[in-house]
C-alpha cells in the first residue's frame, strides 16, 4: 500500500500552455491545500475544464 500523506511543495516556471494548463488544473484538484497557478491557458477548452471541476466542487478563483 502506498503513503499518500507525501507533502509535495515547489514552483515551477513553464509558458503557459494548454496541455500543461488542463493538467495542473487536474492536479491541483486533487490537493486539499490551496493552490496557485500562473500563465494558465485562456484558451475555450482550458475554460472548460475550469467550469468542470468547479461542478464537481472544485473552489477555483480566477484573477485577472
Amino acid at each position: 500500500m502506498y503513503n499518500t500523506n507525501k507533502i509535495l511543495k515547489g514552483e515551477a516556471f513553464l509558458k503557459g500552455d494548454k496541455s500543461i494548463s488542463h493538467r495542473l488544473l487536474m492536479m491541483a484538484s486533487l490537493i486539499e491545500d490551496e493552490s496557485v497557478l500562473y500563465n494558465v491557458s485562456d484558451a475555450s477548452d482550458v475554460i472548460t475544464t475550469i467550469d468542470c471541476l468547479k461542478e464537481g466542487g472544485v473552489n477555483i478563483q480566477l484573477k485577472s
